[in-house]
C-alpha cells in the first residue's frame, strides 16, 4: 500500500513539472521571465477567444442545468439531509470567495479601470460607472459558473456514484468505474494538480506583494523583493506546520476570523467613506452589469489594438485564473454541499458569492474613485504605479486609516495561511489517489513547492509572471471543464430520479 502511494504516477509527473519550473526560476530567473512573457503573449493573441468562449459556455450551462428537470437531483442519497444550515452554507460559499485576490484588487481594479477604461474617457463619471461594471463582470457570475461546474461534477461523482475524492471522478458517467484507472483520468488529475498550483501560486504571490506593501506603509520596511521573500518564508512555515500537524480546529478559527475581519473592514469603510456614493455605485453597477452582460461576455478585439492588450491583461487573465482555481474551489463547494439539490447548489453558489463580491467592490472601489474624482487625492495615479499599495493609500485619507491598514495586512496574511494550508492538503490528496488523510511528507512537499513557485514567479517577472502561470495552466484545463459538462449531462440523464420521472410521465400519457 505504501509503495503504491510512493510510486503514484500522478504524483511523480506533477512533481517533476513543478520542480522543473521552480529550478528554472532559481537558476535563470530572467530566462523564465522572458519565456513566461512570450508564452503569455502567444496564448493571449492566439487563444484569447478560447478562454472567453469557455467561461461564457460554462455560465450558460449552469443556467440550463439549474432550470431543467435535472435540478431536482439530490447530491447524495434520496433521504440525505444537508450537513449545514442554509445560513451556514451560504456563509461558507461567500467566505470561499473572500480570498487574497479580493483584497488585492478591492481598490486597485476599479481605480485602474477608472484611470484607463477600455471604452470610455479616463477619469470621468462614465469611466467610473464602467469601472464598476467591468469589476463586477470579472468577479461575478462567470467565475462562479466555472467553480459550479467542477463542484457539481465532483459532488455528483462522489455522492451519487461512489467516486473517490479526485477531480477525475467526474469521468465515471463516461468511462464507468473501471475507467478511473485509465491514462486519461491520470492526465486529468495531473492537470488538476498543476492548475491548483498555478491558481494558488498566483494568489500567494499577490498576497506577498500586498503584505510587503502594507509593512512598508505601516512600519517603513522596504517594499522590495527581499521583504516579499521573508514574508513568503515565514507564512509558509506557519501553514506547512499547520497542515502537517493537522490542527484543523485552529485553522477553522482563523478561517472564521478572516470573515469577521473582512466584514469589519467593509462595514467601517462603508460608515466612514462616501456612503451615499457607495449605495448609488452599487445599484448603478448592478444595472450596468446585467444590462451589458451579453456584450461584455463576448467582448473581443479581432483587429488588435489597445483593446486587445487590455483584454489580455484583464479579462483573459481573470478567466484563466478562475479556471486554474476551479479544481480547488470546486472541491471545497462539493465538500460542503452534500444533501443539496442540483438547483439549490447552482443558484446558491452562483448568486450568493457574486452578490457578496459586488458589495465588497462597491464599498472599496467607490471609496477610492471618490477620492480621485472629487479632487481630494490622486490615488488613481498611485495605483497605476503600484497596484498593491492601492488599498493602503485609500485608507490613509479616511478616518481610522491606520487601523484599517493594519487589519487589511492581517487579513491578507491569514488568507495566505488558510489558502496555503488547504491547498497543501488538497494537492496531497489528489496525488495519493484521493486519500482523505494523505501522508504528511506529501503535504509538506506540496506546501513548500507552492510557496517556491510563487517566489520564483515574483523573482522572474512579478505580476505578469504570476498572471502567466494561470494562463498556461488553464489552457489545457479549459478542455477538462468542457468534458466535465458532458459528463454531468450524461450522468444526470442516466440518474434514477430523471428516469423515474420519465417513466411516470409515460405511464400518465398511456393512461390518458
Amino acid at each position: 500500500m505504501g509503495k503504491s502511494k510512493k510510486m503514484n504516477p500522478v504524483f511523480i509527473v506533477a512533481l517533476c513539472i513543478t520542480l522543473f519550473v521552480v529550478v528554472w526560476g532559481i537558476v535563470d530567473p530572467e530566462g523564465l521571465g522572458v519565456g513566461a512573457s512570450n508564452v503569455f503573449d502567444f496564448l493571449i493573441a492566439k487563444f484569447g477567444w478560447l478562454y472567453v468562449s469557455v467561461m461564457s459556455l460554462l455560465l450558460l450551462f449552469c443556467v440550463i442545468i439549474a432550470f431543467s428537470r435535472f435540478g431536482k437531483i439530490k447530491l447524495g442519497d434520496p433521504d440525505s439531509k444537508p450537513e449545514f444550515s442554509n445560513f451556514s452554507w451560504l456563509a461558507m460559499l461567500f467566505s470561499g470567495s473572500m480570498g487574497i485576490g479580493l483584497v488585492f484588487y478591492s481598490v486597485g481594479e476599479p481605480l485602474m479601470h477608472y484611470m484607463a477604461p477600455p471604452l470610455a474617457e479616463p477619469r470621468t463619471a462614465e469611466a467610473a460607472a464602467q469601472a464598476m461594471q467591468i469589476t463586477f463582470h470579472h468577479w461575478g457570475l462567470h467565475p462562479w459558473a466555472g467553480f459550479c461546474v467542477m463542484g457539481l461534477a465532483i459532488a455528483y461523482a462522489q455522492y451519487r456514484r461512489g467516486g473517490k475524492a479526485l477531480v477525475s471522478s467526474f469521468m465515471i458517467p463516461l468511462t464507468g468505474e473501471a475507467g478511473q484507472k485509465s491514462v486519461v483520468c491520470k492526465i486529468i488529475d495531473i492537470l488538476a494538480i498543476f492548475a491548483t498550483l498555478a491558481g494558488l501560486a498566483t494568489s500567494l504571490g499577490l498576497g506577498a506583494m500586498q503584505i510587503t506593501s502594507g509593512l512598508n506603509h505601516l512600519l517603513g520596511l522596504p517594499d522590495a523583493f527581499s521583504t516579499q521573500m521573508s514574508v513568503i518564508i515565514v507564512i509558509t512555515c506557519i501553514y506547512v506546520a499547520a497542515a502537517v500537524s493537522g490542527i484543523n480546529k485552529g485553522i477553522k478559527m482563523i478561517s472564521d476570523l478572516n470573515l469577521y475581519i473582512a466584514f469589519a473592514i467593509m462595514l467601517v469603510m462603508f460608515a466612514v467613506g462616501p456612503t451615499v456614493s457607495i449605495l448609488g455605485s452599487f445599484l448603478n453597477g448592478i444595472g450596468y452589469y446585467f444590462s451589458g452582460i451579453v456584450k461584455q461576455s463576448f467582448l473581443m478585439a479581432p483587429y488588435g489594438g489597445a483593446l486587445s492588450k487590455w483584454l489580455g491583461g484583464w479579462t483573459v487573465f481573470y478567466w484563466a485564473w478562475w479556471m486554474a482555481w476551479a479544481p480547488f474551489a470546486g472541491s471545497f463547494i462539493a465538500r460542503v454541499s452534500k444533501g443539496r439539490t442540483v438547483r439549490e447548489f447552482i443558484i446558491g453558489a452562483l448568486l450568493t458569492p457574486s452578490l457578496g463580491t459586488f458589495v465588497w467592490f462597491a464599498v472599496f472601489g467607490t471609496s477610492g474613485i471618490h477620492l480621485d474624482i472629487a479632487g481630494i487625492a490622486p490615488v488613481g495615479q498611485a495605483v497605476l504605479e503600484n497596484i498593491s499599495t492601492g488599498l493602503y493609500k485609500v485608507f490613509s485619507y479616511y478616518p481610522l486609516g491606520q487601523v484599517l491598514s493594519g487589519l487589511a495586512a492581517i487579513l491578507v496574511s491569514t488568507f495566505f495561511i488558510t489558502s496555503g494550508q488547504a491547498a497543501s492538503l488538497v494537492l496531497a490528496m489528489y496525488s495519493e489517489d484521493g486519500e482523505i488523510n494523505p501522508s504528511k511528507i506529501k503535504i509538506a512537499i506540496w506546501g513548500i513547492l507552492l510557496a517556491a513557485l510563487a517566489a520564483v514567479l515574483l523573482m522572474s517577472g512579478g505580476l505578469k509572471a504570476l498572471q502567466t502561470i494561470s494562463i498556461v495552466a488553464a489552457f489545457p484545463f479549459s478542455v477538462v471543464m468542457l468534458i466535465a459538462c458532458v459528463a454531468i449531462w450524461k450522468g444526470f440523464s442516466q440518474d434514477p430520479v430523471v428516469k423515474n420521472e420519465i417513466a411516470e410521465r409515460m405511464r400518465k400519457d398511456m393512461n390518458m
